[in-house]
Formats: C-alpha cells, structure tokens, sequence
C-alpha cells in the first residue's frame, strides 16, 4: 500500500506511485561489481498536458512540460557500490508507447531494480526534463532543461509486489507576485499609521509552470524574497514569513526555512510561507512624502518576473495654506499620526498622494468616506473631487458645528489601500 502524506506529497509534483512484481531473474546484465538479480519496478507518472504552458497545476501533478525521465537505481553493499544504472524515458505526447495519451496523460515506466530485502534498500533518483532523450545513446542533449527531481529509498522483494513513492521537488527558475490569480504589482496603505499586506510568491519552472504544493512539499532549490528601499528614510518596510506547522506531516517533512519578522530578507522553501511586508515610518525619521519600496527575488538564481512596489499614501495640503489664523488649517501628519484638517466653518482641499504606484507606473484613483462622526462637522456632499485629484472639504458653518465624535475621512484607491485623514470643525 502506498502510504502519501497529508495534503499531499513534496512541492509541484506528482507522486511517482510504483507497484511492480520481482521476477527474481535479471531483466538486463547487471554491472560486473553487482551480485544481485534484477526485479521489475512498475512506475506509474501522471502528467497534466494543458492548452497554455503557463497554466496552474493541482499538487498531485508533475510539470506539464514533462517529456523525459531519468531514474538512476543504485545498490550498495557494505558501504560500496555495486549497482548504479540510469534508464531515460520517453513520455512526451503522441511519441512514446509508454504513454496512454489521455489527459492528465499516464506513463508506465518498467524500472529494473536489484532485489533488495528488508533492511536493505535501493536508492531511486527521478529527474524531469522538459525535453525525451534520444539518439542512438537514448540520452538527454544539452538543450534539455531540469523541471523537477526526487530521490526515495525502498526494500525490493523477489516474487511480491513492491511499491515505492517518490515526491518530486519543483525547481524554481524564475517567481512572480500573483494574489487569487491575480498579478500582484502594488501594496498600498496609510502612511502614518503603518500596514501590513501579504505577499503571493508563485515560482516558476524554466519552461513557466507555476509550481504548487500541499502543506509541507518544498522547493528542490529555496530562494530569497528581500526588500530595497530607493527611498528615504531607510528602514521603514520590512518582511515576515511564517512557515507551515510541519508537525502534522507524515513522514516527517524536512525543515527548510525558519519564521522571521522585521527584516529585510526572507528564505522561502514552500508555496505554504505565509509571506507578509509593513510599512511603518520610523518615529525619529523626517516624513517624506516621496516614500517607496521595493519587494522583489533576493537572488539572480531565481529572478522576479517583476517587483511589488510598497506604496504608503500621504495627504497633501495642495491650496490652502499650512496654518491660518481663521479658516482651514492642515496639520501634516507623522510616524503613528493622522495628518489633522482643521476647517473652521471654511472649505479646505486636500490631496492624497501615492508614491510607489506613481514609480511603478500608474496613476492613482482616490475614492473618499466618511464615518458617522462627520456629522455636524462636514457640510451634506461638502467632499467633492476636482479635476486634479484632489479633493475640497466643506465644513458646516461654525454657529451650527458640532462634535459627534471623531471625524475621520478615508481615501481608498484602486488596490484596497486606505489612508485616514482626521478632520474637526474647530
């Protein structure tokens, strides 16, 4: 019986279930240094063949640019090895008979192994190429490029059914920022008080198969997600991740990264790293309202197809002047701080401004609301947008005024970001 773990087997990719009955004779001549006979190993490979390269896969599915198999078998005894073969297979569609050709496509590949009895063991070694071998030598050309690969050890009984099941690790050769699906270019939010938004990493295999996986299934390679910071002040983005509880796994899953939080770097190993990045604007620091950030890969290893830009939102005061003795004043915000429209019975205008998405190429939308404390301190539709983006704010006359709590208005753009401007009819 085939025993997976929960959720599923290792990252992106398919389990490589075998059953096969050992015949006792030799299948093919051994090595000089081998003394065992030869079983049949029966492996069965699913291979999903979509319409689009790029499309996603189910956890339980190898990559779908899989046209070849290696499975190199090794034996030792007493610490030296006397059986090491590689068998390359052809599964690519329509060009092997070892392949059903229905979608997901099912590959039986007939593996000899040494008869290996409890306690000992053979050592099988899949690797996934995106290209069949072939030639006279039946091998793999240099244009073929590793998809994925896995390594598992089992006992191989003469006369009995063996099974064996090897997880294959995704090898990740490029990441992009994807949420739901959706490309993930810009987190956005209030530039006094800080947010924090999580971070969808989806890597990549060299042919841009995104790679899943269940709870505990790692990278074949773990890479790096890093924070920069054109701007100043340095320090005010940082990131965490959080790794799966591998507790539950069985067998046990390896450990490949650790939990962090506040730092400019993080290593991730599974498609379960919970990935997040805050923006908090150091109390000491100057505000700067030209502020952004960049998330992208912390390694030329695995590139990012393109950053996610950290685009916190300020307000500005764009006509009226910062401090007036009668009439609206505005009180530029700070690290912790809402930015304060005093409007005095008068008209102020305000204009939220929004760095990162400015630098990562769009213009910013603003949608504005109020909560129930504006009542009494702003007019009946005294928030009106102008044509330049900003926003005019009409108070109620200063004889009727009055405080029915905190009066605060929020901008909201396009990605969900929200910042709070804090007005009063004083």
């Amino acid at each position: 019986m085939i025993v997976k773990r929960a959720l599923c087997g290792l990252i992106c990719a398919g389990v490589l279930s075998a059953c096969g009955s050992g015949s006792g004779q030799p299948l093919s001549p051994a090595p000089a240094a081998s003394k065992a006979a030869l079983a049949r190993v029966a492996v069965s490979i699913r291979i999903p063949r979509p319409k689009t390269a790029s499309a996603r896969r189910a956890p339980a599915f190898v990559s779908p640019s899989t046209n070849g198999v290696a499975v190199k078998v090794t034996h030792l005894t007493g610490g030296v090895v006397d059986y090491d073969v590689t068998t390359n297979y052809d599964v690519a569609p329509a060009s092997s008979s070892t392949c059903a050709g229905t979608d997901p496509e099912v590959c039986m590949l007939e593996i000899p192994a040494p008869v290996a009895e409890s306690p000992d063991f053979d050592s099988f070694d899949v690797t996934l190429y995106d290209q069949a071998p072939g030639g006279a030598a039946n091998t793999f050309g240099s244009g073929a490029k590793v998809l994925g690969s896995g390594s598992s050890t089992a006992s191989i009984t003469a006369n009995a059914a063996n099974s064996i099941v090897t997880y294959i690790d995704g090898l990740p050769e490029s990441v992009a920022f994807f949420e739901n699906g959706v490309t993930q270019s810009l987190l956005s939010g209030d530039g006094y008080l800080g947010f924090t938004a999580s971070i969808g990493v989806e890597p990549m295999d060299v042919d841009l198969n995104v790679i899943t996986g269940g709870t505990y299934d790692p990278y074949a390679s773990p890479f790096a997600i890093s924070v920069t910071e054109p701007e100043t002040p340095a320090g005010s983005t940082t990131l965490a991740i959080s790794p799966p509880d591998l507790s539950g796994a069985s067998p046990p899953a390896p450990v490949c990264n650790a939990a962090a939080t506040g730092v400019k770097s993080v290593t991730t190993c599974r498609t379960s790293d919970a990935i997040s990045a805050t923006y908090l604007q150091p109390a000491s620091a100057t505000f700067d309202e030209s502020y952004f950030a960049l998330v992208s890969s912390g390694t030329t290893a695995v590139p990012a197809t393109a950053p996610v830009y950290i685009a916190p939102i300020f307000v500005a005061d764009s006509t009226d002047p910062a401090t007036s003795s009668s009439g609206p004043s505005f009180t530029q915000g700070a690290s912790g701080t809402s930015p304060l429209l005093a409007l005095g019975g008068g008209k102020g205008t305000v204009s939220p401004r929004e760095p990162g998405a400015v630098s990562e190429g769009s213009s910013p939308s603003f949608t504005p609301s109020q909560n129930a404390g504006c009542n009494g301190v702003i007019a009946p539709g005294g928030i009106v947008a102008k044509s330049n983006g900003s926003f005019s704010i009409q108070g109620v006359s200063l004889g009727s005024a009055s405080d029915n709590g905190t009066c605060v208005v929020t901008f909201t753009d396009a990605a969900g970001g929200t910042v709070a401007l804090a007005v009063s009819d004083t």
